[in-house]
């Protein structure tokens, strides 16, 4: 048989080695456990590391999980009873078994009324030094059997008399607490030495009743509390807790069930309000010192109910205080039996609203863990936090013991364990599928980093308590954050789905018309070089889902990138973009870009059509604006210098050389000018008439269409362009008198004329080339255009 040598710490910091086998029997080493100790009531064993509860049956199945080098046994509340068979029995025994009674002293504070010592302390003293001698004699005959009786017997009177000075100390507290003998702080870490059966306290209540020193009392119980002050500081305060949670796990599991059976038939007994209206103090019948009985739970409901009706107890604190006499709580049975001495309605009603503040919340705790909302570890979390007054579950317990629903403390306590411990949350978002491994790991990336959006969405779950609302918007957290995970990768999982769907979604509203051709070929490029404009656009979007500022951003971003997206097209047509570019081809982008600044609304088209055989020339400073452009990327100021150069050239041009730009972008469009047609005509028929006309009539005329000409440029220099807040802008009517209608017409169709534009920047090009080789053959001519230019240009 494999058997096991585990090292342990008992409440007096001795340490000793047991054996242990699985399969052990627990009541053989709860027995070997308390003899060893010499102390009675071993619940548990808990792990110094991390205070983890062992439960003894757990340690009797697998005690191969205690592989640390040493626990501590666990030890209900209660007196430290030492047995004569203990081998580290304790020195020290509580000496004193006298009687005593802190009423005396509480009285004469109010009343100036003398202790009293009777004679039935004495009494009772003898009767005690009596059983004990009977206890040694049954030992020393060595009968087993007497022997066994007698220990049980001790332990019983032993116990009775601890929860009794308990009940004593606590009231004594709470009466130093308010004549100001006790500070809060230290009267709260008191209370919670008295819980804990703190031997010190206990000690100083032994000392007072034999000399009475109510000053000597509240001095020793301070300097106590001073001693433990650090430690309730600095460490968790949760041995208390610990002790709670496993008495209730290991000895009051089995009476829930049948306790919850027998709270309809309670109820109704509580209901009887003649019973409860008529109840007076004195009617209480007295409590036997053995375990209360059906009939003494009667009484003790009809109390609590009355205590109730008259206000000295709140639903809540009755119904926890119900709760405790349903499980034999010591504290509520010691506080019954000082209420029958005493009579003190008002002093009984403070003890057990105490009482139900220590027990309250732990009732639910221990509802939710039946229920499966918490584990024991959170349990024990919440059950620190409220022993030290944590401010979010004090206010949630305040707000239960108001309104009664079970349902809202356990998610607003939920909600506080996850605002404490958010990686445990995602943990468990993750086996439960809420959350996939991906989305783990970003969020808990975000949570290293405390990125503010992260930490937002919980200061807003602590807030609201909405759980679902939470997870929705840490789900597209993910998806807003995968992006910007993703980019630095070429086309890894996460960015190709973000391209994938950008690309499907571009796709389908092109098909739907929502963007033009052109805006198609752009954003498609872009997509394809996983521009990270297109990416944070779609980022954006998982974040917000604002289809409108989705479809207006892409548009935008098209406008910005046309025209080097254009040049993009045009490199890789040649091969690639470090290629060296050709005249011709230079020549060609340049076109290309001002006519897609026209398709898009930014430049104007007779503008453009102007700046044509600047493109051909070459023309210094048309190129200077576009390496400006192709290097700051500023659409705005590239139609701003285009215009202004426009206005300059057309300054410079015939009225014939403008009208046939003018009628070669007319043509090109597909427009029939009936009038022009019939000008042709009649210029054919009147040609000789016109050779007759005076050259003053010709000069007049002239400066009136050069007059035309200016208003007609500087109108579209006026109109300033429109940047990039609004692409593809419909063109007004009234923004534009030299525009015919025909014009508007053709030019309010947008896109939908890119084959004509396309068709138009040809035959420009071809028409300015052949010009260009004409230029090349006059030398002179060009010349002096050239120089000419260059002084303008200075």
């Amino acid at each position: 048989m494999e058997v096991y040598r585990v090292a342990l710490e008992d409440h007096l910091a001795r340490r000793f080695e047991v054996v242990i086998f699985p399969g052990m029997p627990v009541r053989e080493l709860t027995g070997m456990l308390e003899r060893a100790s010499g102390r009675s009531g071993v619940v548990g064993l808990v792990d110094p590391r991390d205070d983890a509860v062992f439960g003894l049956t757990t340690v009797c199945e697998a005690p191969d999980l205690l592989d640390y080098e040493h626990y501590r046994i666990l030890f209900k509340p209660g007196p430290v009873v030492s047995r004569s068979t203990s081998p580290v029995r304790s020195l020290v025994h509580s000496s004193s078994n006298a009687s005593f009674d802190i009423h005396s002293h509480l009285a004469s504070q109010g009343h100036n009324d003398e202790d009293t010592d009777t004679e039935e302390e004495e009494e009772e003293d003898t009767d005690t030094e009596t059983e004990d001698e009977d206890d040694d004699d049954q030992l020393l005959a060595g009968d087993e059997s007497h022997h066994e009786a007698a220990l049980e017997a001790r332990d019983e009177e032993d116990e009775q008399e601890f929860w009794l000075k308990q009940a004593h100390l606590l009231m004594a507290i709470t009466h130093m607490e308010d004549q100001g003998d006790l500070g809060e702080a230290d009267a709260d870490i008191v209370r919670n030495l008295v819980s804990e059966g703190d031997e010190r306290v206990l000690a100083a209540m032994d000392v007072y009743t034999q000399d009475r020193d109510w000053e000597d009392l509240a001095d020793t119980l301070q300097h106590i509390a001073h001693i433990e002050a650090p430690d309730y500081a600095d460490e968790d305060s949760g041995d208390l807790d610990d002790d709670l949670d496993s008495d209730d796990d290991d000895d009051d599991d089995d009476d829930l069930d049948s306790d919850d059976d027998d709270d309809e038939g309670e109820d109704d007994e509580e209901g009887d309000d003649e019973e409860a209206n008529d109840f007076a103090p004195g009617d209480v019948e007295t409590l036997h010192d053995e375990e209360m009985d059906e009939e003494d739970q009667q009484l003790l409901y009809q109390v609590i109910v009355a205590l109730h009706k008259r206000g000295l107890l709140s639903p809540s604190e009755t119904l926890t205080v119900k709760r405790l006499v349903d499980l034999r709580n010591p504290l509520v049975q010691a506080a019954s039996q000082v209420y029958e001495d005493r009579g003190d309605e008002e002093d009984f009603s403070d003890t057990l609203r105490r009482i139900a503040r220590f027990y309250g919340l732990e009732r639910v705790l221990l509802m939710m863990l039946q229920h499966g909302y918490l584990t024991q570890a959170e349990a024990k979390v919440l059950m620190r936090m409220f022993r030290e007054t944590h401010s979010a579950v004090s206010l949630a317990w305040k707000v239960y013991c108001e309104h009664q629903n079970e349902r809202v403390l356990a998610d607003q306590l939920l909600t506080i364990l996850i605002d404490l411990d958010k990686g445990a949350f995602l943990s468990k978002m993750l086996r439960q599928g809420v959350f996939d491994s991906v989305e783990v790991r970003i969020l808990v990336e975000l949570l290293k980093r405390e990125d503010p959006s992260f930490l937002a969405i919980f200061d807003v779950l602590l807030e609201d308590g909405d759980l679902e609302d939470a997870i929705d918007s840490l789900h597209r957290l993910c998806i807003a954050r995968s992006a910007t995970r993703a980019r630095p990768q070429q086309m890894d999982s996460t960015l190709g789905n973000a391209a994938t769907e950008t690309m499907q979604f571009v796709r389908s509203l092109h098909r739907e018309g929502v963007f033009s051709a052109l805006q198609f070929q752009v954003l498609s490029s872009l997509i394809s070089k996983q521009d990270e404009r297109i990416l944070a656009a779609h980022e954006t979007h998982a974040a917000t889902m604002d289809l409108d500022d989705f479809i207006d951003t892409l548009k935008q971003i098209s406008v910005v990138a046309g025209p080097e997206a254009v040049r993009d097209w045009a490199a890789a047509n040649r091969g690639g973009a470090d290629a060296t570019l050709t005249s011709i081809e230079s020549d060609k982008i340049i076109l290309d870009t001002m006519f897609y600044l026209v398709a898009q609304g930014e430049l104007d088209p007779e503008e453009a059509a102007v700046l044509g055989p600047l493109v051909m020339r070459g023309d210094p400073r048309l190129l200077a604006a576009f390496d400006v452009f192709r290097i700051e990327k500023d659409t705005d100021d590239l139609v701003d210098s285009l215009s202004r150069l426009a206005i300059r050239e057309l300054r410079a041009t015939s009225v014939d050389e403008y009208e046939e730009i003018v009628k070669l972008h007319r043509g090109v469009a597909g427009f029939e000018d009936d009038e022009e047609e019939e000008d042709d005509d009649d210029d054919d028929d009147d040609g000789d008439d016109e050779e007759e006309e005076d050259d003053e009539d010709e000069e007049e005329e002239e400066e009136e269409r050069e007059k035309g000409n200016d208003e007609r440029v500087l109108h579209g220099a006026a109109r300033a362009p429109n940047g990039l807040s609004t692409p593809n802008k419909s063109i007004d009517k009234g923004d534009a008198e030299t525009i015919t209608d025909d014009e508007y017409d053709w030019l309010s169709e947008g896109d939908a004329n890119a084959e004509s534009i396309k068709e138009a920047n040809d035959q420009l090009f071809a028409i300015h080339t052949k010009r260009r080789d004409e230029a090349s053959a006059s030398p002179s001519t060009f010349h002096e255009e050239e120089e000419l230019t260059q002084d303008e240009l200075d």
